[in-house]
């Protein structure tokens, strides 16, 4: 069984978004950072310790600190469906 990897959004420079993470992440992972009742995807840069950097695809416009998932999918994994 596979464990949701959650974080918290802990800095924003434009569409960079740095992340303290809870657990296993991985370089190119997708994950959902949480606006509201919308969802903005990203995808993981980089990964030092328990500190994610994410660019994000969509405006960081209104963005805060706040709740992350990880969908411990990477893109061509999530558009070859």
């Amino acid at each position: 069984m596979q464990t949701q990897t959650t974080g918290k959004v802990r800095g924003i420079i434009a569409n960079l978004v740095t992340i303290e993470v809870d657990g296993p992440v991985a370089q190119n992972e997708i994950c959902f950072i949480h606006l509201g009742d919308t969802q903005l995807m990203a995808e993981v840069i980089k990964v030092a310790g328990k500190n994610a950097q994410a660019q994000v695809f969509e405006s960081t416009r209104g963005l805060r600190v706040g709740a992350v998932s990880y969908t411990h999918l990477t893109l061509p994994t999530i558009y070859s469906v």
